[in-house]
């Protein structure tokens, strides 16, 4: 299953590297006067921007479980009581 997670980030990872060149060209699209640059450079960046918010919002989730993680070491620390590590 973990594979699976693994592969389907990895996926997900090249899909929004592969949407943000073509947010890109459609950006040039738009400078140089093509038409249909300016609707297709503003449809990209908000189907960008919805599936950053999930992306942020895992992140934000991690770096939280994180903080606690090292928050209770340096409290345990303090006390002296022994760490996972060290138990």
């Amino acid at each position: 299953m973990r594979r699976f997670f693994r592969l389907a980030l990895l996926g997900f990872s090249w899909l929004f590297l592969a949407a943000i060149v073509v947010q890109v060209y459609f950006a040039g699209l738009m400078l140089f006067g093509r038409e249909g640059g300016e609707g297709l450079h503003e449809s990209t960046g908000y189907i960008l921007g919805t599936a950053g918010v999930p992306v942020n919002a895992l992140l934000i989730f991690t770096l939280s479980i994180i903080l606690v993680r090292r928050a209770t070491l340096l409290v345990r620390m303090e006390r002296g009581a022994p760490t996972p590590a060290s138990a």
